[in-house]
């Protein structure tokens, strides 16, 4: 009888603890699905006790068409940050077994601020565990990260001494998700100061998925609206109740306190609060110094006129002229052309810059809000030179990059219901910060150059300006077209491409503009509002701001909001 039973043994200890069949594991996210996760910084207590705490400053989140080959990770180029999300969410490609650990390697060549790295190291599968009721594969990561031996630090590229990295991953071969990602990730950078001295940076995550949502899902909209709400209270809280205003941003005064009014006036239908009016009478008072003020002073402005029925300032931008013009009042008329004045007065060369007697000081930064706040002006009935525009329009066109790739452009206007508009053959030509074709453009520039495009575009047409004719709105409309095509093919609603994440607010606001003036609602199969807001909605901090790295910064709060509300009126068709 022992015998047997000893004979029997091995069998019964499989049958109690079998080994698991090797995984072959994929992604399997549709197209245009996203992945919500939840990040939670990972810290040690005084008792050597580890913890989760919320981690507002990571922006995470995956789209299905990021995923290659069912198995990696390939965001567009972002910074390092993103480095531990890509090696943790890039799947082994082969199968995993149970034993010994196997080999791995991974090549970042395209990430924005650091040199190409080779990652290299293990996978060592462990014993399934559930992770919210779902049944995961679960593996160890262990890597060292190095300089890639075949590539050297170019540009703004820092060049990375070294590197190591360890996770646990948990995924659910079923669904075809990572449920959890948890790891462990230190990179040191060669010096840049004299000496070299290296700087090095420590993370320690958790990333959870929270949900895999389909296009346009049935909370999107309730979602966007509690977004919207939370991103309000949290500039509410702000305000200086004694002053009457918001306070400064460094020497910019004025500034803060017009981009919260704009963004309150614009994500609330309620003109009721006192505090709006305060915070008008007290904008209005101040002088004209500055184009990014002066420009979004004048958009504060025509917002506290614009419809109060949100669904009317979707509306073609000639009805909204005139009801804005039919109740303005007498002295906020005569500021707004004032305004207007200082604006157009203060154009260097067919640009607008900081103040300065620089002419090299020109950037298209500025000068986006100067044509932003003409915009704005003309809507409020001020009669704006021909000339002005002409000659911005001119600078925006000159300076628009000479060639680019061929690209297949669709664009879906909103009016269209969906249906497929026709795709034409493009070149895809963007813009840059300088008046300057040997600077690379980039998307917060491009969407900046296109929008101002379309308004200078649709401005000298209304005005019916004689010196604005067939051959220059030719060559606007190809200029339109072909930064629409710079954005296709350089789509990202996750950062500044190719810049990594720098004004990465700013960037979604820009493409929020361009969108709206020219009332597209897709660029190539990208729905760009759905997945702006579910990286907005899916990354905003408990207390309703939205952070990124060490700063939450005002106007980031601003931006964002603006961009959840669509908040830019559609230009008028024109003749």
């Amino acid at each position: 009888m022992m015998l047997r039973l000893a004979a029997l043994l091995p069998f019964l200890l499989a049958w109690q603890d079998p080994e698991e069949p090797p995984a072959r594991l994929k992604w399997r996210l549709a197209k245009h699905d996203f992945a919500r996760c939840k990040a939670q910084r990972v810290v040690t207590d005084d008792k050597g006790v580890e913890k989760l705490e919320a981690h507002p400053n990571r922006l995470v989140g995956l789209f299905g068409y990021e995923i290659g080959d069912d198995v990696r990770y390939a965001p567009p180029a972002l910074d390092w940050w993103e480095v531990p999300l890509i090696i943790g969410f890039t799947l082994p490609s082969k199968p995993l077994k149970m034993g010994p650990p196997q080999e791995w390697a991974l090549e970042l060549t395209d990430g924005w601020g650091y040199a190409p790295v080779l990652v290299r190291g293990t996978a060592a599968r462990r014993k399934s565990e559930s992770v919210d009721g779902a049944s995961c594969v679960v593996y160890d990561l262990k890597a060292q990260i190095a300089p890639h031996p075949k590539t050297r630090p170019t540009g703004n590229q820092r060049a990375i001494e070294k590197g190591t990295y360890e996770a646990t991953v948990h995924f659910d071969a079923a669904a075809g998700v990572v449920r959890r990602l948890r790891f462990a990730f230190a990179i040191t950078f060669v010096g840049v100061d004299a000496k070299k001295t290296p700087e090095a940076f420590k993370q320690a995550e958790q990333i959870d998925l929270v949900a895999v949502l389909p296009p346009r899902h049935k909370e999107f909209e309730r979602e966007v609206n509690a977004a919207i709400d939370k991103g309000i209270e949290w500039l509410w809280r702000q305000w200086n109740d004694a002053e009457g205003h918001w306070g400064a941003h460094y020497e910019y005064t004025v500034g803060p306190t017009a981009l919260a009014l704009l963004t309150i006036l614009k994500g609330s239908v309620d003109r009721k609060d006192a505090r709006i009016r305060r915070g008008l009478d007290w904008l209005v008072a101040q002088p004209f110094k500055r184009t990014y003020e002066t420009g979004i002073s004048i958009m504060a402005l025509e917002a506290w006129y614009s419809p109060k029925d949100p669904n009317e300032r979707f509306k073609p931008g000639e009805v909204a002229d005139a009801d804005i013009d039919k109740h303005i009042e007498a002295a906020h008329r005569t500021w707004v052309k004032e305004a207007a004045r200082f604006l157009e007065s203060n154009i260097t060369t067919g640009m607008w810059s900081y103040p300065s007697t620089d002419s090299n000081a020109r950037d298209f930064s500025n000068t986006q809000y100067g044509v932003l706040g003409l915009f704005s002006a003309a809507r409020c009935g001020a009669v704006l030179d021909a000339g002005s525009y002409h000659r911005v329009l001119s600078t925006y066109l000159r300076v628009q990059q000479k060639q680019g790739p061929r690209v297949e452009l669709g664009l879906v206007d909103a009016d269209a219901k969906g249906k497929t508009s026709a795709k034409q053959l493009a070149e895809a030509r963007g813009w840059m910060y300088h008046d300057n074709l040997e600077e690379a453009p980039y998307a917060s520039m491009t969407a900046g150059g296109l929008s101002s495009v379309i308004i200078a575009d649709s401005i000298l047409r209304r005005m019916g300006a004689v010196k604005y004719d067939r051959a220059d709105q030719a060559q606007a409309k190809a200029a339109i077209r072909d930064g629409w095509a710079w954005l296709q093919h350089h789509w990202s609603v996750k950062g500044n491409s190719p810049h990594g994440r720098d004004w990465y607010y700013y960037t979604l606001y820009g493409l929020e503009r361009c969108g709206m003036l020219s009332g597209v609602a897709s660029v190539g199969d990208h729905d760009w509002y759905y997945e702006g807001a579910q990286m907005l909605i899916s990354n905003q901090a408990a207390d309703g701001a939205w952070v990124y790295g060490q700063y939450c910064w005002f106007h980031d709060i601003c931006f964002a909001v603006l961009f959840l509300k669509r908040a830019t009126v559609r230009v008028a068709s024109g003749k």
